[in-house]
């Protein structure tokens, strides 16, 4: 069942371009401000007003209502990587000039993008960042994640190793690039392998 919202929204970041009108709403609660946080706004046009603590971060498990407005008859559209998210901000009202939706990142960490697209073209993009609703442990997410990182490297030295001396040198040098890509491409699925599972399961811990 979706979440519904609660509580007295407030405007959390607003944005206006000669095309469109995008909000951000939530409770007070839903947000947080630290040095360590940032939310950036890219755009391909010129950006008329902007207003939001670019120190702001979200948290997990609270709503967000995404309003879009396009000031013309230009064609706005919203988009986000992940269809849960994607899908929940749709057309609102009879004149198709707007979009509306509440959003939840539920335990998702990390960073997101909301695109803002005019007629079919990206126009701007919203970067936010979600926080866990205990600082602490997001310290300690990215300590598990350094750690990872480390044993990363360690497997990765392990295989340059026993390949490099299970191998004969070669003289030929027009082959170097092809094995040395080989070796580089084996090494980043296994890292990207390893981020996904870190991503997608951030309350698990390690045991020995």
């Amino acid at each position: 069942m979706d979440l519904q919202p609660s509580g007295n929204n407030i405007e959390l970041a607003f944005i206006e371009t000669e095309e469109i009108y995008f909000s951000i709403k939530g409770n007070d609660y839903a947000v947080g401000i630290s040095d360590e946080a940032q939310l950036k706004v890219v755009s391909s046009v010129e950006i008329i007003t902007s207003e939001f603590n670019k120190n702001m971060y979200f948290k997990e498990y609270k709503n967000y209502e995404i309003i879009i407005e396009a000031k013309n008859n230009s064609k706005v559209e919203f988009y986000h990587d992940n269809h849960s998210i994607r899908d929940k901000v749709t057309p609102a009202g009879r004149s198709g000039r707007m979009l509306s939706g509440i959003i939840n990142f539920r335990g998702d960490i990390g960073y997101s993008d909301l695109y803002v697209l005019v007629n079919g073209r990206e126009h701007i993009k919203v970067t936010v960042e979600v926080f866990p609703s205990k600082i602490d442990y997001k310290d300690d997410y990215k300590a598990l994640l350094n750690d990872v990182n480390e044993e990363i490297y360690n497997l990765a030295y392990g295989f340059l190793s026993r390949t490099y001396l299970g191998a004969e040198i070669s003289t030929n040098t027009n082959s170097t690039y092809t094995e040395f890509y080989s070796v580089l491409n084996y090494i980043y699925d296994k890292i990207l392998k390893s981020i996904d599972i870190i991503v997608n399961n951030p309350h698990h811990g390690l045991v020995k």
